[in-house]
């Protein structure tokens, strides 16, 4: 990761639109929101209506929290700090994202850190805020801890929209759903989700994160994500990519994945989306037998070579759509199984 120092020369208006993820939309009346080239740290300076008799002591006691951090011992992806006494307190929390691993997130604190402290305490700001890519970093004269804060709130999306916003929609929805119950039943270290579905007729696949600062209760995490589900439609409907970003939850969802490998999980929807995706799937797999029989027809029993190229067409497909659907895997090993007995061929 390069120095945080040059991340300072490439800020660009909140209204910038860039490519692939764009900031395009800022909900953010109470401060002026500023973000890098890319996106990959976006921050809020602004004023709390508590008083700072000494802002020289304020900006110790900040100071004394960003050394804090540099030397942390890094075991864990949650931090909170209070240091200094009223009015004068510097309280901050950081939040790396659930799936990074500890020595990154140190690095996504210290350059965090290094941003708010050289365009924020500059101009006497009570509170700020920094959403980078893996981490968020937020401090104020005012406790935090615990306390669910969903302003200022920062949309960026990405302006390529989709085709089929309709069925899209109809997945994005109830991903999102399942993902911050997953979140929100987290502990006081982590609440964090990740997981994708599938667009029924299109295959697309949505990718999707969703995170509380682990301070929140249960309750306070499924509200605050909740009420950034809502966002959706009025900031970022009909894209292929978003992020709403708040001071105690965020969530992100794009077309490509953007999270570790080992954080992902293949979200079966509920209801009349599952059901849909179910019928779709034994379309799919009717097609693939169909095709199959007729490839079988074209070998005669003497043909060893024809069978040969016959079967491993069976388990290249087989193999491909396992990955998609364990229905579908099953299905495909029956066919398999029945050629083998010579049945299918009949």
């Amino acid at each position: 990761m390069g120095s945080s120092r040059l991340l300072i020369f490439f800020i660009l208006p909140i209204l910038l639109v860039l490519d692939p993820l764009a900031p395009a939309i800022a909900d953010d009346q109470i401060s002026d929101t500023v973000c890098t080239e890319t996106a990959d740290y976006c921050w809020s300076c602004f004023n709390t209506n508590n008083t700072v008799n000494n802002g020289s002591i304020y900006k110790q006691n900040l100071n004394l929290l960003s050394s804090f951090l540099s030397n942390a011992q890094m075991n864990s992806r949650f931090y909170n700090f209070s240091l200094g006494q009223a009015p004068n307190t510097g309280n901050a929390i950081a939040v790396c994202r659930g799936d990074v691993a500890l020595k990154d997130c140190l690095t996504c604190f210290n350059d965090s850190v290094s941003i708010l402290l050289q365009n924020c305490t500059t101009t006497n700001k009570q509170e700020a805020i920094i959403w980078a890519e893996r981490c968020t970093v937020r401090y104020s004269t005012v406790s935090i801890l615990g306390v669910l804060e969903d302003k200022p709130v920062l949309h960026l999306k990405s302006p390529q929209n989709v085709s089929n916003a309709t069925q899209y929609n109809q997945v994005l929805n109830p991903l999102f759903e399942n993902l911050s119950e997953k979140a929100a039943a987290g502990n006081s270290v982590s609440k964090f989700a990740a997981g994708h579905a599938l667009v029924p007729v299109t295959n697309q696949t949505i990718y999707a994160t969703v995170q509380c600062s682990p301070d929140l209760d249960k309750q306070n995490c499924s509200n605050c994500l909740e009420e950034s589900i809502s966002d959706i439609p009025k900031c970022c409907g009909g894209v292929e990519g978003a992020r709403v970003l708040k001071p105690s939850c965020y969530l992100r969802f794009e077309s490509n994945p953007f999270y570790e490998n080992g954080a992902d999980t293949l979200i079966n929807l509920p209801g009349e989306q599952g059901i849909i995706i179910y019928f779709l799937e034994i379309i799919q797999v009717e097609i693939i037998r169909v095709t199959l029989q007729q490839k079988c027809r074209h070998c005669r029993s003497s043909d060893w070579y024809c069978h040969w190229a016959f079967y491993q067409h069976l388990h290249s497909c087989e193999s491909l759509e396992a990955k998609k659907s364990k229905k579908v895997h099953s299905i495909l090993f029956y066919y398999k199984l029945e050629f083998n007995k010579g049945t299918l061929c009949l």
